[in-house]
């Protein structure tokens, strides 16, 4: 038996728009596709030899493939097995490139021509070939925070049951900075026990995930704060912060509440600080300018890699970028295949 219900999408991204969706999923457009943009742009850049991309972010983990001028894209609950799934996807890449010839002028009118029949296929294949999941359990690639009642019990140091006795640790872990697999780091829990704490703090109402869009830009935050750190070890950080400097003024990121800590070389997001004070902050976000400041994070991450490797030179480029691709696979498990 089969997946029979939403929890896969398929995707197929042409440049700056979503021009199939399947189901139907307008919601997802803007912030979607210039997240899986940010990522194929970075992973292909240190990875020229694959056009495939396995990243988890929020609850979900994506598989895209490129092939120009189009992206593919396979979404999947975050649960979901890696090696079936990859299968899988090929062989859905494999049917519907035919259908929707993206390389071709005449795709919008291909797709909207054969909607009825590339949808008939897609739920089909999710019907039949896509697994159905267990219990879902929290993902490692999403981001809780404390809610007011959750800062309120740490303050007061209320934790009289045994479970919240067991679970106080993290509570006391979770961040807006930090992914679960992030937190789970930090304090000495195995997964089990780990998962059932994070259900426990939800149901008490002491913690909260955020939404998928705020996983997407720390993600995308996070892998670039990670091709600078790698930077700084191979030219310097003195070399690294001076041209940093040079493009963070072309592209001025504080009008999208991005800023440079200097004495960190990192990038950081101003929401997040603001989150640390007050969990609700997250209801007024303007959605539309997340977008335009993923996409600023692309384009910063393609110019620092451009420059820096162009000062590293072809040998040394190597080696940064196989340090970078170990670090993304085994800090935030994005592959390639």
């Amino acid at each position: 038996m089969g997946a029979s219900d939403h929890s896969y999408f398929f995707y197929v991204i042409k440049g700056e728009e979503l021009i199939y969706s399947y189901p139907r999923d307008p919601s997802s457009e803007k912030i979607f596709t210039v997240f899986i943009n940010l990522i194929t742009a970075i992973t292909e850049s240190i990875s020229k030899e694959s056009k495939n991309t396995v990243v988890r972010s929020g609850d979900r983990i994506f598989l895209t493939r490129i092939e120009y001028p189009c992206i593919y894209v396979l979404a999947a609950p975050s649960e979901a097995e890696e090696d079936k799934l990859i299968g899988i996807f090929n062989r859905i890449f494999s049917d519907i490139s035919k259908m929707i010839r993206c390389g071709e002028e005449v795709a919008y009118l291909t797709i909207g021509l054969l909607r009825e029949r590339i949808d008939s296929f897609m739920e089909n294949t999710i019907a039949t070939k896509l697994p159905v999941l267990a219990e879902k359990k929290p993902s490692l690639s999403r981001i809780f925070i404390k809610t007011e009642k959750g800062k309120s019990f740490i303050l007061g140091g209320k934790a009289k049951s045994t479970k919240e006795k067991t679970c106080y640790n993290v509570l006391d872990a979770v961040n807006p900075e930090s992914f679960l697999g992030e937190v789970i780091e930090k304090i000495d829990m195995d997964l089990e026990q780990f998962n059932d704490c994070i259900k426990f703090l939800v149901e008490k109402d002491l913690i909260t995930p955020t939404p998928t869009w705020y996983s997407h830009i720390l993600l995308s935050i996070k892998l670039l704060n990670n091709i600078i750190k790698n930077s700084a070890t191979l030219i310097g950080s003195s070399l690294v912060r001076n041209n940093l400097d040079k493009i963070l003024k072309e592209l001025d990121i504080t009008r999208f509440k991005l800023y440079f800590d200097k004495r960190r070389l990192e990038v950081r997001y101003g929401i997040a600080s603001k989150l640390r004070d007050n969990p609700s902050f997250l209801k007024s976000v303007n959605v539309d300018e997340v977008s335009e400041a993923i996409d600023v994070l692309r384009e910063l991450s393609k110019r620092i890699l451009d420059k820096f490797g162009e000062i590293m030179g072809e040998n040394l480029k190597s080696s940064f970028f196989e340090s970078v691709k170990k670090d993304f696979e085994k800090k935030y498990g994005i592959g390639v295949f």
